[in-house]
């Protein structure tokens, strides 16, 4: 007997990346390349979770000994939850719904955009803190919002973003050699 591939004692953090939606630079078709000024890093990644929407179907079947329940799980959407320790110009405009991206000393109307989402690609690079190195890293396409908007208090504010995947050929997963 052997083990699974890849398997490890895993002490892992996340590196994550976003390239906003813009027409020919960065789309459901055009993915930006690495090192792109397109990436920007998202910092201070407190977590990163995956949280799938299931459907779940019950089964009857026919078994060697008689009738057997069982189930079926489907898959029908995927979510990540990011959790920051830093409050971007991102969050901000979610949190306030301006129309356009915030600029420092430019007024904007707060609350004009009611559809409070920011489409772009998201790259993730799992890391392990003992070596440094990449464990995984992931392309996608998806909606970016905010999952709530933390409160002003005395203390660090810590948003939590939920990115909705969207369908492209171009995301991928891999796992470095």
């Amino acid at each position: 007997m052997s083990k699974l591939n890849y398997s490890t004692r895993l002490f892992a953090g996340a590196i994550v990346y976003f390239a906003e939606y813009g027409a020919a630079t960065s789309d459901a078709t055009t993915l930006p390349v690495v090192g792109s000024a397109l990436w920007k890093e998202i910092g201070a990644v407190q977590s990163l979770t995956h949280k799938p929407t299931l459907v779940e179907e019950k089964v009857d079947e026919v078994g060697a000994g008689g009738w057997v329940e069982n189930k079926d799980v489907y898959s029908v959407a995927d979510l990540f939850e990011l959790k920051t320790k830093e409050v971007s110009e991102l969050v901000h405009r979610l949190a306030f719904g301006t129309a356009a991206v915030m600029v420092s000393g430019t007024a904007q109307t707060p609350f004009a955009n009611p559809v409070r989402k920011v489409t772009g690609w998201i790259k993730i690079q799992q890391r392990q803190n003992s070596t440094g190195t990449d464990r995984s890293r992931m392309d996608i396409y998806c909606d970016i919002r905010l999952q709530s908007e933390p409160a002003i208090e005395k203390k660090i504010q810590e948003p939590t973003l939920e990115l909705y995947v969207l369908s492209s050929t171009l995301s991928s997963v891999v796992i470095p050699s």
